[in-house]
């Protein structure tokens, strides 16, 4: 049976859709597939990961299997296809929310000195392309405002010194250096 579907399908794509100008059985395939299975079940798959990885990240413990699952249904090809999908929507598209977000963007984790968490915010936005720009100017608008601040206490301290009051028999006076 399978073989003699096999020479009524080749007949098919090498002499009826040939003349005809049809697409091909494979490329008409893979059009259902996307349109009947694919979409179905992306938005499905991909809510269930998405769900598994806020769970992940809230503390609950998940089970790793079932998201290394995903990676052996993937032909070897797709991955770097896929990774580079991924980083673009996640990173680049929402780069800006990450990086300003209060309790673990750059400025707020710059602020903490959490250098572990750094390194890896710089791992993942080295990653895409002009990716490190944002987290170069907000390095820069944190290391200008507290080298300001630095210098602004240090006048201040100086400013300070220079003036001392003197407290003669009662009085305050005030002494310039």
């Amino acid at each position: 049976m399978v073989m003699w579907l096999s020479c009524f399908f080749y007949y098919l794509e090498r002499y009826f859709i040939a003349q005809r100008s049809l697409r091909s059985l494979n490329e008409v395939g893979l059009t259902c597939f996307r349109d009947l299975v694919y979409r179905q079940l992306y938005a499905k798959v991909r809510d269930a990961i998405i769900s598994l990885i806020d769970q992940e990240r809230e503390g609950k413990q998940i089970d790793r299997a079932l998201l290394k699952k995903v990676s052996h249904y993937l032909h070897s090809s797709s991955e770097p296809k896929l990774l580079e999908k991924v980083q673009h929507e996640l990173l680049s598209v929402y780069a800006n929310q990450l990086l300003e977000k209060e309790p673990s963007g750059c400025h707020a984790l710059l602020r903490d000195e959490k250098v572990e968490d750094l390194s890896r915010m710089f791992r993942l936005f080295s990653k895409i392309p002009r990716g490190l720009d944002p987290v170069a100017n907000i390095f820069k608008q944190h290391f200008t405002a507290e080298g300001t601040a630095l210098v602004k206490q240090a006048e201040d301290a100086a400013s300070n010194k220079k003036f001392e009051k003197k407290d003669v028999g009662g009085l305050q006076i005030l002494k310039g250096s």
